[in-house]
């Protein structure tokens, strides 16, 4: 079974995602496709996210609209601390080892691969798909690859997806909701959610 995990803070979930979601399904075209929040995000440690419940409450109103094979991971949620890829992908693959990983994610974060919990593994148990990001393609890839052992690198395997890149920022919105700025970037079920937890609002983040 192809599996592709598309990780993320979802904090808020936007556009953005969805068109990541809708362009890996297109060119990719896993079995499944699996929206994996974070608990806590290890380079994120200075944000505190909005509470797992209502991350998980927005992406629940995202995925209703979204195909059936499109489910919800909650496997980090369950975790205390930071959440690590690498130790979530070595449990779905020990759930079912039959099944072909792959990790969806936008290319920015190329800005603090370098610094993620254990690349020889991770890079063993997945495939990167790659959502454009501006400033981030191919070229910052290969100086990211050049960066690597021999030996982590030739297990270093990656698509990048043919999309606009994504120009939305979940950090971006969060700045127009404390403002009360808009916010066209929100599907409305998820704004409507937000407006009626009062999420965003100053230290209303529990």
């Amino acid at each position: 079974m192809k599996h592709l995990v598309f990780g993320g803070s979802f904090d808020p979930v936007h556009r953005g995602h969805i068109a990541m979601a809708a362009a890996a399904q297109e060119q990719w075209k896993p079995e499944r496709l699996s929206w994996l929040p974070s608990r806590l995000a290890p380079h994120k440690l200075e944000a505190q996210a909005v509470a797992p419940k209502h991350r998980q409450a927005m992406l629940e109103l995202v995925l209703a609209e979204r195909p059936s094979n499109e489910v919800l991971c909650l496997d980090e949620f369950s975790r205390e601390g930071p959440s690590f890829t690498v130790d979530t992908l070595h449990d779905l693959l020990a759930q079912d080892s039959s099944q072909e990983l792959a990790f969806l994610l936008g290319s920015d974060s190329l800005s603090h691969l370098a610094t993620w919990r254990d690349l020889p593994r991770l890079f063993q148990l997945a495939h990167f798909v790659f959502a454009p990001r501006v400033g981030y393609g191919p070229q910052q890839e290969q100086e990211f690859r050049q960066s690597l052992a021999p030996q982590v690198a030739a297990d270093w395997c990656v698509t990048w997806l043919s999309m606009e890149p994504v120009l939305c920022s979940s950090s971006e919105l969060r700045k127009a909701l404390e403002t009360g700025g808009p916010c066209p970037d929100l599907p409305p079920a998820v704004a409507e959610y937000i407006a009626a937890h009062r999420l965003y609002q100053g230290s209303t983040r529990a």
